[in-house]
């Protein structure tokens, strides 16, 4: 039996986490990293399993070709319809940096 996987099913995002990494991300992305690049380090620094595979999956499925805010929903327990317009809001006009530290 794997314990790992029991934490992960039972385990969920905060509000406070979700804030963190979202200004996290607008700060490395504002610095000039990429979108995938910063999900790696945000995956690495994370101590919530639930959040670190879920941004582990995200950045899969960029680097796979999906749109960061296409991405996002497929966890909608995580990141709600707001959150996802934002998201596309920002990438589409192309400021998504300014728009996830807002």
């Amino acid at each position: 039996f794997n314990f790992g996987h029991l934490n992960l099913l039972l385990s969920h995002v905060k509000n406070d986490e979700l804030v963190m990494m979202t200004r996290n991300l607008g700060s490395m992305l504002t610095a000039g990293l990429t979108v995938t690049r910063a999900l790696s380090v945000i995956e690495r620094q994370t101590k919530n399993l639930k959040l670190k595979n879920v941004v582990k999956q995200i950045g899969a499925k960029i680097n796979k070709g999906d749109s960061f805010f296409v991405s996002l929903q497929d966890f909608p327990e995580v990141f709600s319809d707001l959150y996802v317009a934002m998201i596309r809001a920002g990438e589409e006009s192309g400021n998504l940096a300014e728009s996830l530290q807002t």
